[in-house]
């Protein structure tokens, strides 16, 4: 969603919302549903992304069908002699499995198997749009050839998709047991998303009722069962949320709502690490082997940046 770009439709979308608010609210949930295509990256991020994709390039690959298209997954062993299980790492909007690649080593190296995907329409998987019950239908596909999982790692879209995950949010897909998630730069409210996303196109109030309706024709449930408090409350998985106070596209103040579902939910703040720094500092991945492996976030002191 090239969201700069709403502001300059925003005259148009306002008329046509109140002529055809059904057709408008449809139009703009498919909009809302297309990631942009990412260009234009400086040479430090190409170096990144370069370097990313070298540490994907080791693993086992496979290209998995599912009902919406095809999902490209990535699979790694334990350099241990014995696993301690599989932790699947979901990366964010406009993200692709490269991105999470920081804490494939470390995963390994403490005992765990790592599987991690391009989800639809991101990376090499097919398709050109993503929403969440498009993402748990390809998970599931995911579950189903490599399941179980001991844990799962999300960062931010990411995040939403795994509470949806593990508290069955979607109809006709059941909720998938782990037993812990580190969720990072996370948003805690989909209804909020939508209502921002409504209100800066200029859809009338009748053109975001259409546009929310979408949710239930594909989820078989309302935009209010995705918010994450809830979600999280229900599933009741042991979870850290890693946030950064400076995070400028997910809030901090949604983390410290999620944190609010119960006292299996614990917040470590990670300032000065926003909102993608924070997949590749060291307290971060550090902080997110030690919850998985002992239910505790203890981060070495001497750890930089």
């Amino acid at each position: 969603m090239a969201y700069e770009a709403l502001r300059f439709i925003r005259p148009f979308v306002k008329v046509s919302s109140a002529v055809a608010p059904r057709l408008t609210g449809n139009l703009a949930f498919r909009l809302f549903c297309r990631p942009p295509r990412i260009g234009g990256l400086n040479r430090t991020q190409k170096r990144m992304v370069e370097s990313a994709q070298v540490k994907l390039s080791a693993a086992t690959t496979e290209r998995l069908a599912f009902p919406g298209g095809d999902i490209q997954t990535y699979r790694f062993k334990t350099t241990e002699t014995t696993s301690r299980g599989t932790i699947l790492l979901l990366h964010g909007w406009t993200g692709r499995a490269a991105f999470m690649s920081a804490f494939i080593e470390p995963l390994r190296a403490a005992g765990f198997d790592v599987t991690t995907v391009d989800l639809p329409g991101h990376g090499e998987s097919s398709g050109r749009v993503l929403h969440i019950p498009l993402a748990i239908a390809a998970l599931h596909a995911v579950y189903h050839r490599y399941g179980p999982w001991h844990g799962i790692v999300a960062h931010s879209f990411g995040g939403a998709v795994a509470a949806s995950l593990v508290s069955g949010a979607v109809a006709n897909f059941p909720a998938l047991p782990v037993k812990r998630m580190v969720l990072i730069g996370t948003p805690h409210s989909m209804s909020e998303i939508f209502t921002w996303f409504g209100t800066t196109l200029g859809l009338t109030k009748n053109g975001q009722h259409w546009l929310n309706d979408n949710v239930k024709r594909l989820a078989g449930r309302g935009l209010e069962t995705f918010e994450g408090r809830q979600q999280l409350r229900e599933a009741a998985i042991p979870t850290l949320l890693l946030h950064a106070p400076d995070d400028k596209e997910a809030a901090f103040s949604g983390a410290e709502v999620l944190a609010t579902a119960g006292h299996h939910v614990t917040l470590r703040p990670m300032p000065g690490l926003g909102h993608r720094r924070i997949l590749y500092a060291r307290e971060s991945i550090a902080a997110t082997v030690s919850f998985l492996e002992t239910g505790e976030s203890a981060v070495s002191s001497d750890l930089g940046r």
